[in-house]
């Protein structure tokens, strides 16, 4: 609320878009009503979108699996997130085939006949127009709220490590080889201990110049993508984020990381924030059932 009102009082945006933590459910009840119930916010809510990775919603439905699934506890959470949802938003159609795609779409329509779906590629751009003009044009309008158990939701949250480490890196010659295979050393353990990664991402900054990898599920290839301008000085300080969500213990997630930088030698790494936890139970301050 008090980004919101901040916000207001200086640059006035058009359109606000939030989002939370993507082991998130239960929204409608706890965000969307209270902002319009509570709050009496100055807006025009939109219909809350919950966007899927095309691959995890067909396992999820009981099509074909694509690689790792999350753990059943993890999985109730997901389901919620596809209760509540006023629009279900398909993203990365260009990593199905037509014959899944299609699969896919039968099964949302077959168990959310109510529910409008957008399918997209965040990636190519494909359908993104298409969900933008309709987020303008239209408002929220929330039907039931969903029947959630908190004790189980609290246990589908906690089974997710979460870790943040910062720091900066030097001595680095080739940054974009070295975060790539360090994110590959890093994902092998990943895998060797059947962590499910919900995602994994790095980065390397200096100024303009960016390198980043990412992976939302566990066997698929590490990509890296590279925006780097020609006057960059080879040997100048990068500043390294690392984002890791998984199935697992925190503390072990943490300790996979720093293993990983530790049989590196070709650069410095100093860390000035390191963080490692599981969440803890969702408390919403309102819930307007």
């Amino acid at each position: 609320m008090n980004s919101i009102k901040a916000l207001d009082n200086t640059s006035r945006p058009d359109v606000m878009i939030a989002e939370p933590v993507g082991s998130c459910t239960d929204l409608m009840a706890t965000v969307l009503k209270p902002l319009e119930k509570i709050y009496h916010t100055p807006m025009v809510l939109a219909p809350l979108s919950v966007v899927l990775d095309a691959r995890r919603a067909l396992a999820a439905l009981g099509g074909r699996r694509h690689l790792g699934s999350l753990h059943r506890d993890v999985g109730y959470v997901y389901r919620k997130q596809l209760e509540e949802a006023e629009w279900l938003v398909v993203n990365k159609i260009d990593l199905l085939t037509e014959a899944d795609h299609d699969d896919l779409k039968r099964r949302l329509t077959s168990e959310f006949p109510a529910k409008r779906q957008f399918h997209l590629s965040a990636r190519t751009g494909e359908g993104l127009d298409q969900w933008f003009r309709a987020l303008l044009s239209h408002r929220s309008s929330p039907g039931e709220p969903i029947e959630i158990d908190y004790d189980r939701y609290a246990e589908g949250e906690a089974l997710l490590g979460w870790v943040n480490l910062t720091g900066e890196v030097s001595r680095l010659t080739a940054p974009g080889a070295w975060l790539l295979n360090l994110a590959r050393t890093i994902a092998n353990s990943l895998a060797d201990c059947g962590y499910e990664v919900g995602h994994f991402k790095m980065s390397l900054e200096n100024g303009p110049a960016r390198w980043r990898i990412h992976q939302v599920v566990s066997g698929e290839p590490i990509e890296l993508v590279e925006e780097v301008p020609e006057s960059l000085s080879p040997l100048a300080p990068l500043r390294l984020l690392v984002n890791l969500r998984a199935e697992g213990s925190a503390e072990n997630l943490q300790e996979m990381i720093i293993r990983a930088l530790a049989q590196q030698d070709d650069a410095t790494v100093d860390f000035d924030q390191q963080g490692a936890f599981q969440p803890g139970r969702p408390e919403p301050t309102h819930r307007i059932a």
